[in-house]
């Protein structure tokens, strides 16, 4: 997985590394003690919700942005809207 991708960056690298035992601290922990708590498993799943939506704001605004001026398909990287539109493709 990593090698995969190191061609990213350092930062991309360290990132991906911290991403599981972020996103267990900031949804299984509070998950769990609610559970305990005695809140519904469906507030639960909610709570992911917002927090999955919180993230893609996150991402889109803080996301370094790559500006590129080839008109060659096969060197330009395709965008997650391109791709998202094409998913018959996949």
């Amino acid at each position: 997985f990593l090698a995969v991708i190191t061609p990213l960056g350092k930062n991309t690298k360290s990132f991906s590394i911290l991403g599981i035992p972020t996103g267990f601290l900031t949804i299984g922990v509070p998950g769990f003690l609610l559970l305990q708590a005695g809140m519904s498993t469906q507030l639960i799943y909610w709570y992911v919700v917002a927090c999955v939506l919180v993230s893609m704001v996150i991402v889109h605004k803080f996301a370094p942005r790559e500006a590129r001026q080839s008109n060659d398909p096969h060197t330009e990287k395709p965008s997650l809207l391109k791709s998202l539109q094409a998913w018959q493709i996949w």
